[in-house]
């Protein structure tokens, strides 16, 4: 399984949820989400692990979060957490 394959499932569950909560789709090559909070944006981003797919134990992914003054994965943050265990 390709990460662009990871992505388009996680799309299918979460995005729904968070559309509906004014989410909207970010630019990058990694499946992202944001909001805008007054003058700064919730981003919300899935990042799949570098080390592949074994068919016989899946992978794994990380969820990354941060608080900033744009929309845009990964810039300079005012908070930014991950959550690796999933």
């Amino acid at each position: 399984m390709k990460s662009t394959e990871v992505y388009k499932e996680i799309n299918k569950i979460i995005f729904p949820n968070l559309k509906s909560k004014g989410f909207k789709k970010t630019k990058s090559g990694m499946l992202g989400f944001y909001k805008q909070l007054k003058e700064f944006y919730l981003v919300i981003w899935f990042q799949c692990s570098q080390d592949g797919f074994d068919q016989f134990a899946g992978s794994k992914f990380i969820v990354e979060m941060q608080i900033s003054k744009t929309n845009e994965i990964g810039t300079t943050s005012i908070i930014r957490e991950r959550i690796p265990f999933f």
